[in-house]
């Protein structure tokens, strides 16, 4: 709800104290998709900690995600390219962004060409948040898999080391 408030909540820089004190209020909603990939991030693992060691853990762990988000992801992702195809008014889903889409790699192509998603494509921009999630389903319980269990606690600070070094190197 944060998220969505703060989405909906006018900019409006002119407006009255009032109306910019619940401005300034309701924009601290942008914390909710961090709140959101935080609280993600410690379920999961505990769900992975709890079942590692199990048969087939990581199998079974990759297939409850496929089986959760691939069909209504990817249902989304259809009914747009027909409606694209269908109502074509010169803003169709281009299928150089379709690509980006199919492979859950948009956030990945808003950072480093943010301007290349256009027409329809735009519309489903906000997936970007969805392909954080996947990538960190991806790679997170191949980490804890295969980390020897004594540096497991110190793994998040390694990759936010790794993280920052990275970002420093890049820009």
């Amino acid at each position: 709800m944060l998220v969505m408030i703060c989405h909906f909540n006018p900019q409006v820089s002119t407006a009255p104290m009032l109306t910019q004190c619940i401005s300034a209020v309701v924009g601290f909603g942008q914390v909710g998709v961090d709140l959101f990939f935080a609280l993600s991030g410690f379920l999961i693992t505990g769900i992975l900690l709890r079942s590692a060691g199990s048969e087939g853990y990581l199998r079974n762990f990759y297939m409850r995600r496929v089986l959760r988000i691939f069909p209504l992801y990817y249902g989304v992702l259809l009914i747009f390219l027909v409606s694209s195809e269908a109502l074509d008014n010169g803003q169709r889903f281009a299928l150089k962004d379709q690509w980006w889409f199919l492979l859950y790699w948009q956030n990945v192509m808003m950072t480093f060409e943010p301007d290349q998603i256009v027409g329809w494509g735009r519309n489903l921009a906000h997936f970007w948040s969805l392909s954080v999630e996947e990538h960190f389903y991806l790679f997170w319980p191949l980490l804890l898999a295969f980390c020897p269990v004594r540096y497991v606690p110190r793994l998040p600070l390694i990759l936010v080391g790794i993280s920052l070094v990275s970002r420093a190197v890049l820009l």
